[in-house]
């Protein structure tokens, strides 16, 4: 399973802040097939980075169990779970 729950990213250029994801939440089940479709410069390979631990979001960082992790399940690393 793959969880995200109020995903930022903010990327800074050249003294101004572009918001590349605001707020964004995704559930993805186990044995679960997505596709991630908009339009261009909407976030898409941003989302992805992140969701693939290449970049990180801006703010707190993700946890298995969204941002606040109050789960009892045992800790894990990364965004993915069994």
């Amino acid at each position: 399973m793959i969880e995200l729950r109020g995903i930022n990213k903010i990327y800074h250029m050249g003294g101004r802040a572009l918001e590349a994801l605001r707020d964004v939440s995704i559930i993805i089940g186990k044995g679960e097939f997505v596709s991630i479709i908009g339009s261009s410069d909407s976030g898409k390979s941003t989302l992805m980075n992140i969701i693939g631990c290449l970049d990180k979001p801006t703010g707190s960082p993700p946890t298995p169990n969204g941002p606040s992790g109050s789960s009892t399940a045992r800790p894990r690393k990364g965004l993915f779970s069994d």
